[in-house]
C-alpha cells in the first residue's frame, strides 16, 4: 500500500509538524520500523531531524503498512474541511487539541490520529465525500426493492474481486473497502493503488530517486431510500467493475445496477421559475445561470445561454418575438436540454454554490449537509426521473 509521498519528502513541509508529535507517531510504529530495519535518526538540531526524516520517506515502499496508513489519513485531513471536522470533534469532547496552538492543520490531524484513529478515518470519509462533486448515477433494475447483505460477511470477497481488477490494470492487488452509514446513504470507500511511479526529487546537489505506489480513494454510495448507486469515478472499467461487484457481492445480482437515465431538465421548460423554488428544502434561492440545448446532433451544434438569469433572458427575447414561434418562454420545444448550471444560495451561506445537472445521469455538487437539500430539491422538483420499480414491491 502506498501514498503520495511528495509532501513528506520535503523537509520544509515536515517542519509544520511538531517534532514531539512526529516522534510520538513514529514511536507508535517502532516495532514495525525495527522489523523493516528502518532507523529514525534523532540529531540534536531540529533542522537536521527534519532533513533526516525526509530522507527516510524518500523510499516509501519500505515504510511499514501501519505507518503508511497514518501518513495517508493525516495528509487527507490537511485542508480547511479537515480542520473544521477536527474542531467540531474538539467541541464535542472527542478530541483534546488546543485550536489556539501555533501549529499547522496537518499537525492537528497528527494529534487527532494519535488520540483516535477510528475517528480520523471517519472524518477522512466525510471530507472526501464533501469534496467530491461529480457523481455518475446507476439505477437498480427490477420490480422489487433490493435487499443488501451484511457488509462484514462479504467484505473479504468484495476486496478480493476488486483487487484482481486493479492488478489487471497495473495498480497492484492491494485494495481496501470500508462501509460508512450516512443518513439514508451507505458510503463505500474504496482505497487502492495507482500505477507505480519512479521519479526524482531535486536536492541541493542534484537529484535523488523517489519510488512509490500512489494510492487513490473512490467513493461508491448506495441510497437506501431510492435504491440507486452513485460513484465519483470516470473510467469506464472502474464504473463497470464497481457496479457489477457491489451488485454481485452485496445484493446477489451483478446486473442489478445499470447506468440508466436518471435526470431530466424538462421542468425548466415546463415550469419555468416554479422549478427553481427550493425554500421547502432549505434553499434560500436558485438561479439558472447556464443552459445548453442540442440543436443538431449530427453536427454537434449546441446552443449555450449563459448569464445571471437565463430564464429572464429568454423572456426578454420572447417579448420581441411571436409567441407561436417561441413557445415556453423562448425555449425551443424541439431542442433537447443537455446541461444546466444553477446558482444555489443557502440561508447561512454568503456565497452561492454551483450545481450542475447533465442528463442522462450526471450531477455535480458538493455532497455535504447542504448537498442533501439539493438532492431533495432535484428529486421533488421533477429533475429526477421516476423509478420504474413497482410501488408495491417488497424486500426479498
Amino acid at each position: 500500500m502506498g501514498y503520495k509521498a511528495g509532501w513528506y519528502t520535503d523537509d520544509g513541509h515536515l517542519r509544520s509538524l511538531g517534532r514531539a508529535h512526529l516522534n510520538r507517531l513514529l514511536e507508535r510504529y517502532s516495532k514495525e520500523l525495527a522489523d523493516a530495519k528502518i532507523v529514525i535518526p534523532q540529531p540534536a538540531k531540529d533542522e537536521d531531524f527534519y532533513k533526516e526524516l525526509a530522507s527516510v520517506f524518500m523510499r516509501p515502499d519500505g515504510i511499514p503498512g501501519p505507518l503508511h496508513d497514518a501518513l495517508y489519513f493525516i495528509k487527507g485531513l490537511d485542508n480547511q474541511a479537515g480542520m473544521d471536522r477536527i474542531l467540531e470533534a474538539v467541541d464535542f469532547g472527542r478530541l483534546k487539541i488546543d485550536p489556539a496552538e501555533e501549529s499547522s492543520i496537518a499537525d492537528k490531524a497528527l494529534q487527532a490520529w494519535l488520540q483516535d484513529e477510528r475517528l480520523v478515518r471517519q472524518m477522512h470519509v466525510e471530507v472526501g465525500l464533501d469534496a467530491s462533486k461529480s457523481f455518475i448515477h446507476f439505477q437498480s433494475q427490477g420490480p422489487k426493492k433490493p435487499k443488501m447483505k451484511d457488509f462484514a460477511t462479504v467484505r473479504g470477497d468484495l476486496e478480493g474481486s476488486l483487487g484482481v481488477v486493479f492488478e489487471e490494470k497495473g495498480r497492484g492487488y492491494w485494495c481496501e473497502v470500508t462501509s460508512h452509514p450516512r443518513g439514508k446513504d451507505v458510503v463505500f470507500v474504496v482505497r487502492h493503488g495507482e500505477p507505480f511511479r519512479r521519479e526524482t526529487k531535486r536536492v541541493k546537489n542534484g537529484t535523488e530517486p523517489l519510488f512509490y505506489w500512489p494510492s487513490s480513494q473512490d467513493l461508491v454510495v448506495y441510497n437506501t431510500e431510492y435504491f440507486d448507486l452513485r460513484m465519483n469515478v470516470q473510467s469506464r472499467w472502474q464504473k463497470t467493475s464497481y457496479a457489477e461487484n457491489v451488485g454481485h457481492w452485496l445484493f446477489g445480482d451483478a446486473h442489478l445496477f445499470k447506468e440508466a437515465p436518471l435526470y431530466t431538465l424538462e421542468p425548466i421548460r415546463t415550469r419555468g421559475y416554479a422549478a427553481l423554488e427550493g425554500k421547502a428544502y432549505g434553499i434560500e434561492s436558485i438561479r439558472l445561470t447556464e443552459l445548453q440545448s442540442l440543436v443538431d446532433e449530427d453536427t454537434n451544434d449546441l446552443r449555450i445561454r449563459r448569464c445571471d438569469d437565463v430564464l429572464s433572458a429568454y423572456r426578454k427575447e420572447e417579448a420581441s418575438m411571436v409567441e407561436a414561434e417561441r413557445p415556453g418562454g423562448g425555449l425551443l420545444a424541439g431542442e433537447p436540454l443537455i446541461l444546466a448550471k444553477f446558482g444555489v444560495k443557502f440561508a447561512e451561506s454568503r456565497k452561492e454554490r454551483v450545481v450542475t445537472v447533465e442528463p442522462p445521469n450526471r450531477a455535480k455538487y458538493t455532497q455535504d449537509r447542504d448537498g442533501l437539500c439539493v438532492t431533495s430539491w432535484l428529486r421533488e422538483g421533477g429533475f429526477v426521473l421516476p423509478s420504474e420499480r413497482a410501488d408495491g414491491g417488497g424486500d426479498e
